[in-house]
C-alpha cells in the first residue's frame, strides 16, 4: 500500500533512540507520525505508548486520529477498542498522560516507542522519568510539537543546542538523536487555504508568522512584557553608546525553590550588568556560599 508521507519524515523508519520533529502549523506532524507508526506496527510488531503531558480523557489523546487514518488509508489488521488499538504481530497503541500520573509511567517499560504529542508542554521532570523508563532493547522516544517558548524542556534539551545546524540544514543527527524542523513548505499535500493563510500572516504580521508557521518559539509578541529583541539590543549597548558603569556595585541572587531549579546571580555596576550566571547543580546550601563568594 502507498501512504502520504512527506520526505522529511523518512528518518522515522531509521533506528534512533531519540527522534524530535518540531515546527509550525501545516507540516502534517501528527498525521505523518501516525502513518509511520502504523507501518512499523504492521511490519515489525511495534507497540506504541502515546503520551501527552495533560490528558483528561481518551478524547484528548491521538486515539481518534489513529482510528481515522486507519479508515482513510485502508490499514488492515487493527482492532479498535474503546481505550486502545490492537494490531497485527502483537503491535498496538495505548495512551497515557505525564503531568498528573508520572509515577505510573515507570511501570510502562514494555513498549517499543513512546510518542509524546504536543511535547512543547512536557516538563523536565517528565523527560527525566520517561526516558529511562522506556528501556526495551531498541526502544525509541518520539517527540512532536510546535514550539511555545524557548525555555520549553524538549526545546531546551534537543533543539536549542543544535539550532544553528538545524537552521542551516533543516536537521541535526548524531548516534542517538535525530532532530528535524518541519513546516508547511515541506508538506506537498498542504491545503491551498492554509498556504494562503500563511502567506497573508507573513505579509501582515511577520513576528507572529515566525511563531505560528515557521515554528520559532514565541517571541516579540504583544503579550510578552519584556520583548526579547529589547534584551538583544541591550547586550553590549554601553560599548555602542560609549559609557561605563558608575556608582554602587551590587549583586542579585535567586536561590531557587528546589534543588533542580535554576539558581542565578547578577552583578550590577550602576545601570550596567557586568556579569550574570545561572546553574542547576547543587542545592541552596551550596548556592549561598557561591553567591557570597561572588
Amino acid at each position: 500500500m502507498k501512504i502520504k508521507l512527506p520526505d522529511r519524515f523518512q528518518p522515522l523508519f531509521k533506528p534512533k533512540r531519540i527522534k524530535v520533529f518540531f515546527g509550525g502549523r501545516g507540516g502534517a506532524k501528527t498525521e505523518s507520525f501516525i502513518r509511520a507508526a502504523l507501518v512499523l506496527a504492521i511490519r515489525d510488531g511495534k507497540r506504541f505508548l502515546c503520551l501527552r503531558e495533560f490528558m483528561n480523557s481518551i478524547d484528548d489523546s491521538v486515539h481518534a486520529a489513529i482510528k481515522g487514518i486507519i479508515a482513510s488509508d485502508g490499514f488492515q489488521g487493527f482492532t479498535e477498542l474503546e481505550k486502545r488499538i490492537d494490531g497485527p504481530n502483537g503491535s498496538g497503541f495505548k495512551y497515557g498522560q505525564l503531568a498528573r500520573n508520572l509515577s505510573s509511567i515507570k511501570s510502562k517499560f514494555d513498549f517499543d516507542v513512546a510518542w509524546v504529542e504536543e511535547a512543547e508542554t512536557i516538563t523536565a521532570e517528565s523527560i527525566e522519568t520517561l526516558e529511562p523508563t522506556i528501556r526495551k532493547d531498541g526502544s525509541e522516544l518520539w517527540y512532536s510539537f510546535n514550539p511555545a517558548r524557548e525555555d520549553g524542556a524538549v526545546y531546551t534539551k534537543y533543539v536549542l543546542p543544535y539550532i544553528d545546524e538545524i537552521n542551516r540544514t533543516g536537521f541535526y543527527e548524531d548516534d542517538d538523536v535525530y532532530v528535524c524542523k518541519i513546516g508547511i513548505e515541506h508538506n506537498p499535500w498542504a491545503p491551498e487555504s492554509l498556504l494562503r493563510a500563511a502567506e497573508k500572516m507573513k505579509a501582515e504580521n511577520y513576528d507572529l508568522w515566525c511563531h505560528v508557521w515557521d515554528g520559532q518559539p514565541r517571541r516579540d509578541l504583544d503579550d510578552v512584557i519584556i520583548q526579547p529583541k529589547w534584551i538583544d539590543a541591550a547586550i553590549d549597548a554601553h560599548k555602542t553608546l560609549g559609557w561605563q558603569g558608575v556608582g554602587v556595585k551590587s549583586l542579585g541572587f535567586d536561590p531557587a525553590d528546589a534543588g533542580s531549579d535554576a539558581k542565578a546571580i547578577a552583578i550590577r555596576h550602576g545601570s550596567l550588568i557586568t556579569e550574570a550566571k545561572s546553574w542547576t547543580t547543587g542545592d541552596i546550601t551550596s548556592a549561598i556560599p557561591r553567591a557570597f563568594d561572588a
